[in-house]
């Protein structure tokens, strides 16, 4: 059995297709969680300038031209999109990265990227809580040593793998679970007659981590 892709699908960066894109154009925000002493550990402003970039490129390949409206672009950076909770227990850096997450929504983010320096959990669970839970905003969480361009040799992959998860997260479907044999033709598992999420383990996966 094979897997048919939707006529009208668009081509990803791995060669799969989309089935659905976000049908206008989407606003995002781009903030980092400095929670770490070294302050080389996090986007500086040539990064971020390089990231977008790259994004918006992406973005224009995968759902097409026009698609993603950055809202905190004329914003200086480090003053304004970066919450520094290095010296603040959780209760502090949980109110400072709600307020954050807060203040991106107001610049009317409907999806926000949030840029971490630590790998520790606690600011990822953070970060979920104050968007998902309080605001009502939908987050995608990335690690600073990957966001930071320079330094990654999968570039292409790194952002496709991002640009998966908000297309997920802002039009709800990635794939088209239609399945085409010689017996029949294209059929639907009965499994996926009605809005399904499908939960699976990869042991040997290479994907790029974000």
């Amino acid at each position: 059995m094979t897997v048919q892709s939707h006529e009208k699908a668009k081509w990803n960066l791995r060669e799969s297709k989309l089935l659905k894109t976000p049908t206008r154009p989407f606003n995002y925000a781009v903030i980092q969680i400095q929670s770490t002493n070294d302050n080389k550990s996090g986007m500086n402003h040539g990064d971020f300038i390089a990231f977008n970039s790259l994004f918006q490129t992406h973005v224009e390949k995968i759902f097409g031209t026009d698609k993603a409206i950055l809202v905190n672009g004329n914003r200086h950076w480090r003053n304004i999109c970066t919450a520094d909770t290095s010296r603040d227990n959780r209760s502090v850096a949980e109110q400072k990265i709600l307020v954050k997450i807060t203040e991106a929504q107001s610049w009317g983010a409907q999806i926000i990227i949030v840029i971490l320096t630590s790998k520790s959990g606690r600011d990822y669970s953070m970060v979920k809580r104050a968007g998902d839970l309080v605001v009502g905003v939908p987050t995608v969480c990335l690690q600073a040593k990957n966001s930071a361009l320079r330094h990654h040799q999968r570039k292409d992959d790194f952002i496709a793998n991002i640009l998966l998860k908000v297309n997920m997260k802002l039009s709800n479907e990635n794939a088209n679970h239609t399945i085409q044999s010689l017996a029949v033709n294209s059929i639907r598992p009965k499994l996926l007659e009605t809005r399904t999420l499908m939960v699976g383990l990869d042991v040997v996966s290479c994907q790029v981590s974000t």
